[in-house]
Formats: structure tokens, C-alpha cells, sequence
């Protein structure tokens, strides 16, 4: 294949809509037509997709998931192409168990002036000058690919924070006392308790907070299931409600 059409073939990972959902498929290749191992990184350190077809980048076989802290560090000091760097520390442990003779490439993700994340190669031999040509294009592929992923990412957060929103909005303020309450009760996001000892407690009907939860479950929320005599079973699928729900206690 000529390097054409390996530039085309990349540039084409951007038009399936799927890629930002299926970013390991996208690393796969770009590992293949760069003949190097692939990581896409995160600004947190996170290794959201990899491909490691040229070999273990760790000594001890560790699973490339998160970016070893120091190695992170060091990354965002990097505003630049660094290319054929030697590699001198693990990319994910703190101890001394990489490989010899590896060299890597970083290409820091700038996209609409935004910094999206890093894309590291990694290679037994350095780059040719043709093929550098080739990274630059996965580096561009994989900065619009990890945008999309990032805005995919807030949109879902936005729908996430609504429904808390609608489902709280639609409780009674006696409903919400009892979310509350129950809530405190279980404290965390999973757990057991005893509806009607809660009820009792505050001076309120069962019914008040069966009612509640049924309109939380309904806006998925959170979910519950009856044990009989042991109580119920309570879990907070939605990572804002909590948060959510106390604000409101304090108004």
C-alpha cells in the first residue's frame, strides 16, 4: 500500500461514526499501517485506547490502562512533536521494568486550541523520515477523534445532571424531606435499610417515600428492590444525584 493511501485509509477512521465509541478499533490500525504501538492518552493520564502489536512496552507484562504519574508529568511539558525520544522509565509503574532499546514518539493533541490529550508511539527502531509523515496524520486522526469523544463525554454528563434535575423537581417537599432522610440513612450510593423506620422516624408515611422512589426509579436514578422482612435494597445509578440532593436539603 502507498503511503497515499495509508493517509487516506486514516483520514476515512474520521468519517465512521462509530469511531469515537470504538477508539481501540481506530488504534488497531494506525498501529498497523505505523508498524508501532499505539497509545491515546487523556489529560488525566488515562490510556483510553491502545494497540500493543510490536511487543510489551512493560518488562512484567503490566496492562496499559493509566499513564505511571512521573511519565505524566512529563507530558504536559511537552507543547511540541518529540520524536525518537529513548525511553527511560516505565510508561505505566514507577519501577525500572521497560524494555531496552525502545524509542517513542508524542504528538500533544491540540484541537481548536484546546489540548485533548497526547498520542504516544512507541517502536524498537526510529521513524523514517516517510513515516513520520504517516504519524502526523494519525496524530491529527486521533486529536479530532478524541474531541469528539471528550464533547461525547459532556453531552452525556448534560443528559446525566437534566434527569436529576426533572426527577427531583417532580418530588413533593415532603417527598424530597424523605429522599433526603433516606438517603442519609443509607449513607453512600448502595445499601440496605428499613423504609418504614425511616418513615417513622421523621413523622411521615411509607407511602411518601414509596411514592419518591417510584418516581426516581422511573426517571432512572436510582433503583430498589424489596427483600421482604430484611428491608430494601437501594443503588444510586446517576453520579449527580447525591450531589444534587443535598444542595436542595440546604434551601
Amino acid at each position: 500500500m502507498s503511503k497515499l493511501e495509508e493517509i487516506r485509509r486514516m483520514r476515512a477512521l474520521v468519517e465512521k461514526k462509530e469511531a469515537t465509541e470504538d477508539l481501540g478499533t481506530v488504534a488497531r490500525s494506525l498501529g498497523e499501517i505505523l508498524h508501532s504501538n499505539i497509545y491515546m492518552i487523556d489529560n488525566s493520564g488515562e490510556i483510553v485506547a491502545s494497540y500493543c502489536g510490536e511487543g510489551k512496552d512493560c518488562t512484567k507484562g503490566k496492562e496499559p490502562q493509566k499513564i505511571n504519574p512521573q511519565f505524566q508529568q512529563r507530558l504536559a511539558f511537552i507543547f511540541q512533536p518529540a520524536i525518537d525520544l529513548p525511553l527511560e522509565i516505565c510508561l505505566f509503574s514507577e519501577e525500572n521494568c521497560y524494555p531496552p532499546n525502545i524509542m517513542m514518539t508524542v504528538y500533544p493533541l491540540q484541537v481548536g486550541g484546546e489540548r485533548v490529550g497526547n498520542l504516544l508511539l512507541t517502536k524498537r527502531e526510529k521513524f523514517k523520515a516517510e513515516e513520520i509523515l504517516l504519524a502526523e496524520t494519525a496524530a491529527l486522526v486521533t486529536g479530532v477523534l478524541m474531541k469528539g469523544r471528550n464533547l461525547g463525554k459532556q453531552d452525556a454528563d448534560l443528559q446525566l445532571k437534566t434527569n436529576v434535575k426533572i426527577a427531583l423537581d417532580s418530588l413533593s417537599y415532603s417527598e424530597l424531606e424523605a429522599m433526603v432522610n433516606v438517603f442519609k440513612e443509607l449513607g453512600g450510593e448502595e445499601g440496605f435499610l428499613v423504609a418504614s423506620k425511616v418513615a417513622d422516624r421523621i413523622g411521615i408515611t411509607r407511602s411518601v417515600i414509596v411514592n419518591a422512589m417510584r418516581k426516581l426509579e422511573s426517571a432512572g436514578v436510582v433503583e430498589s428492590r424489596s427483600l421482604g422482612m430484611k428491608g430494601t435494597y437501594m443503588k444510586v445509578n446517576n453520579p449527580y444525584f447525591l450531589e444534587e440532593l443535598s444542595k436542595r436539603s440546604k434551601m
